[in-house]
């Protein structure tokens, strides 16, 4: 059972989750509505996919959800959901999240006026870029394996976002490092299904990167959870590919972005 704060809320997340599911995306469905503010919905025997070691044909499957999303018009989405956007304001809003939550609260250094000029033009770049229907935090956590099939959770924030967005967190993943050839996979799977090109991809997982660093810094630092410490040691350790003259203008800020691992460990 899911509880709600108001019954907005609640008759939002139940017209989200009827939408997906129309959609064919591999939710757990609704099973009923016991009062104003809670919901039953099935439930799912199994474990996360971020535990998988062999994930033979579940990966395929899990890329195959991320193209779902992506092809979702949102002008078919309901209109008591209404759909929010990962626009350049939120996408520099993460950025600053980065700077204090991780940067200084997590590293305790503050970052120099010209790496934070060059993240900024990174939001500005990802701002411009074709927006599409996103579940806003597709990784291997908020994705269950039941037998030989996957559901995905906590798509209650889908929104508009860069359209490489759900792929590049996939490939970004602070819970389960994709292989090499996964890299390979999720990489082609995100320029087909969206039409975008190498350098855009890069530049959209940096900067899924950087803001997965954000939240980890909050969560370590501020609520006191620790696991999450983990989470950021993988998530840097992604910089060193991601972090070039391509995806940030200023030497400086590929310099302090490949730097971050080094920090942590």
């Amino acid at each position: 059972m899911i509880s709600f704060d108001s019954k907005e809320d609640r008759e939002r997340f139940v017209a989200i989750t009827r939408f997906l599911v129309s959609k064919k995306v591999p939710v757990p469905g609704i099973l009923s509505l016991d009062d104003d503010q809670a919901v039953i919905t099935e439930f799912v025997e199994g474990g996360l996919f971020s535990a998988e070691k062999k994930s033979g044909h579940l990966f395929a499957e899990v890329l195959r959800v991320a193209g779902i999303f992506a092809g979702i018009s949102p002008g078919t989405v309901p209109a008591n959901y209404k759909v929010n956007s990962l626009d350049i304001d939120r996408l520099r809003f993460e950025m600053n999240y980065f700077f204090l939550n991780f940067c200084s609260s997590y590293l305790c250094e503050k970052p120099s006026e010209k790496v934070k000029e060059s993240v900024y033009k990174l939001t500005e770049d990802l701002g411009r870029a074709p927006a599409v229907f996103a579940h806003r935090d597709y990784h291997s956590e908020n994705i269950m394996v039941a037998g030989n099939s996957i559901f995905v959770v906590d798509y209650q924030d889908a929104l508009m976002a860069p359209r490489c967005y759900d792929f590049a967190s996939l490939y970004v993943d602070g819970y389960r490092k994709p292989s090499p050839n996964e890299k390979k996979r999720i990489l082609a799977a995100a320029l087909t299904a969206t039409g975008a090109d190498p350098a855009e991809f890069m530049k959209t997982s940096l900067q899924r990167a950087l803001k997965a660093l954000g939240t980890f810094g909050y969560q370590v630092m501020h609520r006191k959870k620790e696991r999450y410490g983990k989470a950021a040691v993988l998530t840097a350790g992604y910089l060193d590919e991601l972090a070039t003259d391509e995806t940030l203008s200023d030497p400086s800020a590929v310099d302090f972005a490949r730097s971050i691992k080094k920090k942590l460990t």
